[in-house]
């Protein structure tokens, strides 16, 4: 029987300490051990496994953990963090921790809090700030098969039947939510067909596309993008 994997993901999460992280005193300096190799994470740089990208390049994020079930039993369990700067160059990130007791954390799952954390005050909240920015300036995000733009967002949809894609527009009081199974789900209120999911591990800044979300949804201010207010 082949296992059948199941891909949850963490968002910005509580920065905790923990034996295999240490920090400066005003925590903008991060280190961290992954197979015996440092990760440091700085407002500069990302170095890991002697390779480095610096962070004013860096413009894609993505990370999650996949969960692997063995007959209807937890397995291991592998958290994955990718980069990418604007010449293509890529960092990968990727470790497992085996089955815990119920209800208790193990230090891989701890560790990939925190750098998912340190990664957020470097480089994910400057992605997300610059996607608020280009929306506020009247630009599109284009995020894998979404693009939000002043109105709503617009999802792609390929038609089996009509072998084409088609771009469907929803408007932000028609737009619902949903994150699950590793992905979010962008869907419309009045037409169920109208839905397209993309998983964090396979799209490039959803995870930061999502705080964005939080942001518009926050106190209306997605209308306020609408009326070019915000």
């Amino acid at each position: 029987m082949h296992p059948k994997c199941l891909v949850v993901t963490t968002q910005k999460l509580m920065l905790s300490v923990m034996d295999t992280f240490t920090a400066s005193e005003n925590k903008s300096v991060y280190k961290f051990k992954i197979k015996k190799k440092e990760l440091l994470i700085s407002k500069n740089s990302v170095s890991f496994n002697n390779k480095t990208l610096l962070c004013r390049e860096i413009d894609k994020i993505k990370y999650g953990s996949i969960q692997v079930y063995i007959n209807g039993v937890k397995a291991n369990k592998t958290f994955n963090i990718f980069l990418s700067d604007k010449q293509g160059n890529k960092l990968k990130l990727s470790f497992q921790q085996k089955p815990s007791r119920k209800g208790k954390v193990l230090p891989q799952e701890k560790l990939y809090q925190d750098i998912v954390e340190a990664m957020w005050e470097h480089i994910t909240s400057v992605i997300v700030n610059k996607m608020i920015d280009d929306l506020k300036n009247g630009k599109d995000v284009q995020i894998g098969k979404f693009k939000i733009g002043k109105k709503g967002i617009t999802i792609r949809k390929f038609r089996l039947l009509k072998f084409k894609s088609e771009d469907i527009h929803i408007p932000w009081n028609k737009i619902r939510r949903e994150i699950s199974r590793g992905g979010i789900v962008i869907f419309s209120i009045d037409n169920k067909r109208h839905k397209r999911r993309q998983q964090f591990l396979q799209t490039w800044n959803l995870n930061a596309m999502n705080a964005v979300l939080d942001y518009l949804w926050k106190d209306g201010r997605c209308y306020l993008l609408e009326k070019g207010e915000l």
